[in-house]
């Protein structure tokens, strides 16, 4: 089963029309932004077939988490109107407003977390990084929409005023994160999680790590510059 997603027509990059690809914030939660509602539709037809039908994720993909993460998604300009998804991540929040929720790293590590004297998980501030990935024909062009994607990320989470980034990666993302960003923290060996056939390692970022690779205070859509 293929991967790549269907091209779709859509007027994001009628002001950038050289622009190869956008880092797009499609949606807040439950709230999807001005304009996105089909990138929205796509994103989840996407996730479904990179995570479901690609045999990374046992059960339906969709959860209750989405109702509090943000949604970034990789749009390809493919010219004429049409687009493609990607690439995509989520950014679970522990805290919304007066709300606290357990991140899903806390159902599958629970002892790897760090505590407060009570014993309680100490992770105020704490957000996830979940549903990440990227796919496209050309290897060149997906390991740079995977480095601006993490850099975009990183800059909405330092916006927001989040602080400490966990992650359950698998074995190429870990790669991946080890070389972009070398201060992550490995927080125990990886195992075979139930939902899941491949095994995750829980990792962390400090805020102060994930900022030196952040795009500063992004907007709601990055055009990645073309190369000429």
């Amino acid at each position: 089963m293929s991967t790549l997603s269907t091209p779709f027509a859509c007027p994001l990059f009628i002001t950038s029309l050289d622009s190869p690809f956008a880092i797009v914030h499609v949606s807040r939660g439950s709230a999807v932004l001005p304009a996105r509602a089909e990138i929205h539709r796509q994103v989840a037809l996407m996730r479904e077939n990179v995570f479901v039908g690609g045999g990374h994720l046992r059960g339906p993909e969709g959860d209750a988490d989405d109702d509090r993460a943000h949604s970034i998604a990789i749009v390809e300009n493919l010219g004429d109107g049409f687009v493609r998804i990607c690439g995509h991540v989520r950014l679970i929040p522990r805290t919304v407003g007066d709300s606290e929720s357990a991140l899903p790293i806390e159902h599958y590590f629970p002892r790897a977390l760090p505590r407060d004297r009570e014993g309680r998980p100490d992770l105020a501030g704490a957000f996830e990084i979940s549903r990440l990935f990227t796919v496209h024909e050309e290897a060149r062009l997906q390991a740079r929409m995977l480095v601006l994607l993490i850099a975009y990320a990183a800059g909405l989470a330092a916006s927001l005023g989040w602080g400490t980034a966990y992650a359950m990666l698998g074995s190429e993302l870990l790669r991946v994160f080890r070389a972009y960003v070398p201060a992550m923290e490995p927080l125990a060996e990886g195992r075979l999680l139930e939902s899941y056939p491949t095994a995750k390692t829980p990792v962390r970022i400090r805020r102060e790590d994930y900022e030196r690779i952040a795009l500063p205070e992004p907007r709601s859509t990055y055009f990645a510059p073309g190369r000429g």
